[in-house]
Formats: C-alpha cells, structure tokens, sequence
C-alpha cells in the first residue's frame, strides 16, 4: 500500500511517501483540551525566526525541486570529485519552545497529511486528515473539532462521529452537497460516504472489497450493487449529482443522491492530446455542467461527448497567457469561483484560468517552492493541494501539513490553527526543526538518526533532543540527469538503520553507504532493478534489503546470502485461498539473527530463522483488518508506513497498522497503552528502555513498559 508519486514541480510532491506519507502527529494526552497549550509552544517561535525558516525553506526549495523533474542513477560517488560546496545558510537560532511531553525534538503538527477540504455557507472549514482518519472542522474562529472518525482507525464503519472510520488516501476528495451535508471519496473502501453536519456517517454507493490492494472490476449500480476502483477526486453537478474520477480506472463515475451508480463514457480524438489521459487528477464542473479534469499539465472538457484539451501544452510553452498555449506544471485540484473562472492548484503556484480563457498566476511561483505568506509575489506555496472557496470568495487550499488562505487579490495567510511546523534547523529540542522525516534508527547510546529526505540531509538526534547533521548536504541532491553528483550528498534516501557496532547505513536510490565520520562510503551499488526501499543489519553486519527483487540479505561486502522470494511465500498459503502477490514492505533482524518481514499482500509479518524455515509470525493470512489475537486470529491491515523495531525481551512494536501494535516472541498481537497515548509515526526505534518514534516533524520519545 506504500506508493511513492514523482511528481516535476513541488518539495513534498517530489517525495511523498504513503497514502500513505504520514506527516507528524498531535495526541489526544499532549493536547487534550489544551489548544492553548500548543498555540504557546508554536508562538515561543520568534517573528524573526518564522521568517529565517522561510527562507531557509525556499533555498531548500528550489535546489530540491524545479519543474522539470529531477532523478535517475548515478555513477559511483567515491569515483566523482566533489565541486566547491554551494555557500551555506546558517540561520540564527530562535528561542527555545516549551518542550511538549513526550517530544523529544522537533514541533509536532496538527494535521498529519490533509487531503480533501470543504469550506459551508459559515464560514467552517472541514479537512480530511488522510493519516489519522478524521475529518475535522476548523471554525472561522479556529476553534478544531473532529466531526467524525477516531485516530488511527481504519475500517468502513458507518455510524455517529467516533464510532464511523474510513481509509482515506491522500488523494481523497470532499464536497459539501446542497443540504449542507459533507459528500467524502473514501477512496481504499472504493465507495461515497455521506456526513450530516452532525457527523452521522452513512455509505452512499459502493462496496469494500480488498482495499486499495484489490482490484475489482468496476460496475455500475445502486448503492452497494456499484463497485468504484479508488474514487479521489469529487465535484458537484448542477443537478446536485457527485462527479467522481477515479484513480485506478481513469474514468469519470456519476453518483446521485440516492447511490446510483452510472459511467460517463466519451471519446478522444488523437489530434488533441494523448489518447489516454495519463491520471486523472482534478475535476470541476462550470455553471453550464460543462465537466473539466486535469491530466497533468493538460486540461480536458467533456463536451457533447468528447474529451477536447481545453488548457496547457504539450510543448514547453510561456507560463501565462492564452489557455491552449499557457504552460501548465501539475494541476492536481481545481475549482471555478462564483464568477466563472477556473482556480487550479498547479505544483508549488495557484492558477487561474479566466471565463475569457486568459491563464495567470495568482500567488507563488511554480519553479520557486517554499513557505511563506504575504502578497502574490512574496508568498511561496510548498506543495498544494486540494482547494474550495469560502463564502466571501476567498480560497481555502491544502499547503503540505498547513492550511492557507488566499485573497482574491493573491494575498496569502496561514491558518493560526494549522501553523507551519517544518524546517530545517539544528539546535537544542525546541529549536530544532525537520522538513519531514520518513525514516529512523537509533543507535545503543540513545541517538536517534532521521532521514530528512526533503532537505537530502540525515539528522542525529542526542538524548537530550538537540539535533545536528550527520552527513548529507542541505539542499543538494544528485542528479546524474543534471550532471550533478556528489559523494557527500544523496539522491534520494529510502531508509536508515544502525548495526551493533553503531555504524548508520541508509538506501539511497543509487546505492547503500554506510556513514563513518560523516564520510558516505558505498556498500552496493543499485541500479532500477535492485532499487532498495527499506534495510535492515544484523548483528554481524549483514544488510537485509526489500527491493524490485524481493527481499535479500547482503554480506558487508555486497554478496547475496539469502534471497525470500514468493514461492517461498506460496507455500504458507491455506489450501482454499490463492496468493495473488507478494509484496515486501518492511524488514528487520531480532537478537538472535533471524529475519522478519511484514508482507502487504499476505498481511503477515513472516519470519524467516536461521535455518531458513519460512513462516507466519504474526496476522492471518489473506485476512486484511486490524485485530489482536495469535497467529492465525490476529490481523495486520498494513495502512501506513511499515517499521519494526525489537526490545531486549524479544516482542517486536510495529508501526504501519493504525496504533503501535505490540507482537510478543509467539507471534501474539497486542495494541498497548503506551506513556505517548496514539501517535501517528512513520518509524519506530528502540534504544536505552526508551521507545523513539518519528512523526514527520518531531522525535517523540515514551518510556518501554515494565
């Protein structure tokens, strides 16, 4: 379920990790009744360094990212001398924030990963937040209220507020229809909900299959006799009809009110652009239920059943002007005001395309990302997203982790009730600052190692929360397309882990180093086919590697020892049921040497001894939920980023299945009430009786149960 999406133009964009990127978290024990609380740890932040972070962020930005795409491999880095570094920004640091229960470094945030975003006739704004599972409501005054779901609970239950869950991606669109109620693709339960204003949650069309691991045939129908494939994108017709694009078909779906279920079939002449649309991403109907979707950098309009390009270029053209000959980036959500122009949230710059079909800028700069508020010019967007307009006309749009608004004249503010958290800073707990991590280790001294992957950076963290550089170089990223490869810089790291020795290795998209001295020596090359994502060592310094290939396990100088391949697997399948896949997500090693791995298509965590006998350690084989029990009752519903991480009785906690679960050495699952409360983390470690988790934006940090 972890995919990874490249898209040109834009920092988070460039590497947003799961439906599943969790970003960082905010728990019901840190900030239970207590938004004063956290507005006072965020306002201890300086004007001067909001400001330094800014920039920092833009400098970081525009290195990282530029809209004609970056990537491919490179050769070896110890064979390449590295140029005159660029000069550094080293920015003052600010105050100290109070430091938060349980947060060892950094600033958490109050949104994880926002998608969809409806603004009512008064002014609330409603949010989906794609990693805790909520939707939430942020008054003009912004005051924040869950209206419906529960932290970290994936399911398709239907019912009043907290007691109704989802499986929202990122990617998950919202409306809100004519009777004021909340219309939200719950795109991996591939249905239509429906949400009162007072959070009653029911389904309108569709049926849960397998999630968005299955792929079921797509069929029209009434109410759940519909099957939809990952519904994202939602728009309302004139009609008061649903328009739906869907992410795994390409094709426009229409829902009534009532849950029917119908096809919208057109054709596409050649001449207009490519056959088939490469992802259908925005969607938006005009006052005359004219229907547009965006395509990347073309718009399409389907009119009198043909699907014409309506806007952007297939050749690299002027930015702004007329729409067919305007340069588009990633359009990814659109919205026409009440006046009849076309609002598009494009890479890192919000668009507009007028009624007279004349394309300009509103605010930010597609090839200059950043964060910053301020007028059309100065205000730098990071990555947007979905966006709706308020009822005095002003745009509401999904910013990274933040919300913004954004004046008719191009003025940008964020909201007081979403402040911007991320950066890149070292210094002590409070003041340290991270663009968004995805990975960590620790080491046996209670440090913690945090790929920064936006800022091609590895962070440590000391026990006492201050943060510094290990190795990397802020800003720069190798690119052998651009001719620019460094051997002490990063392409794009994928994950980190610590031997016995405290040695830090990481996955780079090109080759595994190891850091010695801040020195990144390479281990193994890799190429497209042997592209690591996820690594594990063990204690004698093997490196356990989940690839295209499978999983396999390297001896320190690169050889293959022991490959787990899906015959492997094959063979634990019960007699009744068919392995359709295997699909390796995450790996680790247990004291004793033998190697575990969480599979996603099999929802077990398997393990592999030292003898080579392959097993199932954990879960139900086939049997996709979250549910505690033994082997063979337990499930795993694998719904976010996958990380597991031992303790010295031998359990094994595991991320990447709603809460922190908990699996004891017999393969007994158990979700545990830790000191942290529910955190939403994108990694694990263990280190000195503490467990350290990664939130995206914050190192928390909970003692281990006695």
């Amino acid at each position: 379920m972890s995919r990874v999406y490249k898209e040109r133009c834009g920092l988070f964009s460039s590497c947003k990790y799961y439906q599943e990127v969790s970003v960082a978290f905010t728990t019901t024990s840190i900030f239970k009744d207590n938004n004063t609380m956290r507005h006072d740890s965020i306002q201890s932040v300086s004007p001067r360094f909001q400001a330094l972070s800014r920039s920092t962020a833009l400098l970081l930005c525009c290195a990282l990212a530029a809209c004609s795409g970056s990537g491919g491999s490179s050769p070896a880095p110890s064979a390449v001398p590295a140029p005159t570094p660029e000069t550094p920004v080293v920015p003052v640091a600010p105050p100290q924030a109070s430091r938060l229960p349980h947060v060892l470094s950094g600033v958490p945030s109050l949104l994880q990963s926002p998608a969809g975003v409806a603004v009512d006739k008064d002014g609330n704004t409603f949010v989906i937040d794609s990693t805790r599972q909520l939707v939430l409501k942020i008054t003009p005054a912004g005051v924040v209220t869950t209206l419906a779901g529960s932290d970290l609970s994936y399911g398709s239950q239907d019912g009043q507020g907290a007691d109704a869950s989802f499986r929202f991606t990122k990617n998950s669109g919202m409306l809100i229809d004519r009777a004021g109620n909340l219309i939200v693709a719950d795109t991996c339960n591939f249905s239509i909900r429906r949400i009162t204003p007072q959070g009653m949650v029911s389904t309108v069309a569709g049926t849960r299959t397998a999630g968005c691991s299955g792929h079921p045939e797509s069929r029209d129908g009434v109410g759940a006799g519909a099957l939809l494939q990952a519904p994202e994108s939602i728009a309302l017709d004139i009609n008061g009809d649903y328009l739906v694009a869907e992410g795994a078909t390409h094709v426009v779906r229409r829902v009534t009110q009532d849950g029917t279920v119908t096809t919208i079939v057109w054709a596409q002449p050649d001449m207009n652009g490519p056959t088939v649309p490469s992802k259908l991403r925005g969607l938006a109907v005009d006052r005359n239920g004219i229907i547009y979707f965006s395509s990347r950098e073309l718009i399409y309009r389907i009119k009198d059943g043909e699907a014409l390009r309506w806007a952007g270029t297939l050749e690299r053209s002027a930015p702004d002007g007329p729409r067919l000959n305007a340069k588009l980036d990633m359009v990814t959500h659109m919205a026409f005001n009440a006046s009849g122009d076309l609002y598009l949230s494009d890479s890192s710059s919000v668009r507009k395309i007028s009624s007279d079909g004349i394309v300009s800028t509103v605010a930010g700069k597609c090839d200059s990302p950043g964060a910053g508020d301020g007028n059309k010019n100065v205000a730098r967007f990071s990555s947007l997203g979905a966006l709706a307009f308020d009822p005095q006309g002003q745009m509401i749009v999904v910013d990274g982790s933040v919300m913004r608004k954004v004046s008719m004249g191009g003025d940008v503010s964020t909201f007081a009730a979403t402040p911007a958290t991320s950066g890149m800073l070292d210094g002590p707990a409070g003041v340290a600052r991270f663009q968004y991590g995805i990975s960590m280790a620790a080491d046996s001294k209670g440090n913690a190692y945090v790929l920064d992957p936006h800022a091609n950076v590895v962070r440590r963290v000391s026990p006492d929360g201050t943060a510094s550089l290990l190795a990397g170089v802020a800003g720069v990223r190798n690119s052998a397309e651009r001719g620019r490869v460094r051997a002490d810089a990063f392409a794009e790291q994928k994950s980190i882990a610590v031997d016995a020795r405290d040695v830090v290795y990481v996955s780079d998209v090109d080759r595994i180093v190891r850091i010695e001295d801040g020195v990144l020596i390479t281990v193994v090359a890799q190429d497209e086919r042997t592209m690591v994502e996820h690594i594990a060592v063990d204690s004698v310094g093997n490196i356990a590697t989940v690839g295209r290939t499978g999983v396999r396990v390297l001896n320190p100088r690169g050889d293959i020892l022991i490959t787990v391949e899906q015959s492997d697997v094959a063979k634990l399948a019960p007699p009744a049921r068919e392995l359709y896949g295997y699909r390796p997500a995450g790996v680790a090693f247990d004291g004793a040497g033998n190697l575990y791995i969480a599979d996603l298509e099999s929802h077990t965590i398997l393990k592999r001894d030292t003898l080579g006998h392959v097993s199932v350690f954990a879960g139900t084989f086939d049997a996709d939920g979250n549910a505690d029990g033994a082997p063979g009752m337990a499930r795993l519903g694998f719904d976010g980023p996958v990380h597991m991480t031992f303790v010295p009785n031998g359990d094994m906690y595991l991320t990447g299945s709603g809460k922190v679960r908990k699996i004891t050495p017999d393969g007994t699952l158990s979700t545990p009430v830790l000191a942290w409360s529910y955190p939403s983390l994108t990694s694990i470690a263990y280190s000195q009786k503490r467990l350290l988790g990664m939130t995206g934006f914050a190192v928390l940090e909970t003692p281990l149960p006695q």
